[in-house]
């Protein structure tokens, strides 16, 4: 079983992504790494990238140089005790990975931002939903199901 979170960010305007990349891993402790298109496993043809050379595909970890979001999205609560280098709540954790995927959205200044949260690539639905009701309808979707295997087109506005 892995979990995962992966997607991209596409621009309309030319955008020095390694930087991006590079700032926007330094803003967290959590690891982002670039894949390839071919590595957007399971995504709906009508959520791929229009342009390959204008986005940046990701997936994050757990940590820095982790590609593995395991302890981020399983939803569990771990024993006081445990050292597992992140909060043991789970929506605390949880609520680290949506701050995250905000700081991206922002910073990015994208014109497209999807991403998936997945149990081993796996995509059952796919929801558009504004950056101001992402929290509350990711959360809610982890309350009926974690990881929701779903795929989020991030909007401004709904």
């Amino acid at each position: 079983m892995s979990n995962e979170v992966y997607g991209y960010l596409e621009w309309n305007h030319p955008i020095d992504s390694e930087k991006m990349l590079t700032t926007i891993q330094q803003s967290t402790n959590l690891g982002i790494e670039r894949i390839t298109i071919e590595e957007l496993y399971n995504f709906p043809e009508k959520l791929l990238p229009a342009d390959k050379d204008k986005c940046l595909p990701f997936i994050i970890g757990d940590r820095p140089g982790k590609t593995n979001s395991t302890y981020l999205i399983d939803y569990l609560d771990y024993a006081p005790e445990a050292d597992i280098g992140l909060p043991v709540n789970g929506k605390e954790r949880l609520m680290i990975l949506l701050d995250f995927l905000k700081i991206m959205f922002v910073h990015s200044k994208c014109d497209r931002f999807v991403v998936a949260i997945t149990d081993s690539s796996q995509i059952e639905e796919s929801k558009v939903v504004s950056l101001d009701k992402m929290n509350a309808e990711i959360m809610s979707d982890f309350e009926q199901c974690a990881p929701p295997d779903c795929v989020y087109e991030i909007v401004k506005e709904t």
